[in-house]
């Protein structure tokens, strides 16, 4: 076998469009990679599909969830096609520490007007207090990173 069997392979068509070499040419382009996706995904058990490119065909048809360009899906977008493929493709497990991190990845993201102020100091403390329970991934960067804020 030319691939290993523990080995999962996730194939998909990018959802942005590409124009450079116009419309019809876009289509046709997507068309040749989705069929090329599908006769690999027949051949080999342990190859799978994600419709990404038809999810937002499909799913999200209106230019409301596109970025400014008409090309690229906005963050809307891109947020539900993520919560499809993690519903596809995702462990239990996966999804457990999902619902634990992405909380922390938003605190994580938070620019303070005031880094000084208590109320912040007691947040990068109670946000440091979350980093330290996460067992599952090596978070010592993240870790670090509070640590030099807390005054």
């Amino acid at each position: 076998d030319l691939i290993p069997p523990h080995l999962q392979i996730v194939l998909t068509v990018s959802p942005v469009r590409h124009l450079k070499d116009t419309l019809p040419l876009n289509s046709v382009s997507k068309a040749v990679l989705r069929l090329a996706a599908h006769e690999i995904g027949l051949k080999f058990k342990n190859v799978h599909y994600f419709p990404a490119y038809e999810v937002l065909l499909d799913d999200l048809r209106d230019y409301r969830f596109y970025a400014s360009d008409l090309l690229h899906p906005n963050e809307q977008a891109i947020d539900y096609i993520f919560e499809k493929f993690g519903e596809s493709f995702f462990s239990p497990a996966l999804k457990d520490f999902q619902k634990k991190w992405i909380p922390i990845q938003k605190s994580l993201a938070h620019k303070p007007f005031w880094a000084e102020n208590a109320k912040h100091q007691a947040f990068l403390k109670n946000l440091l207090a979350k980093l330290e329970a996460i067992k599952e991934v090596n978070v010592e960067m993240e870790k670090k990173m509070i640590q030099e804020q807390i005054h």
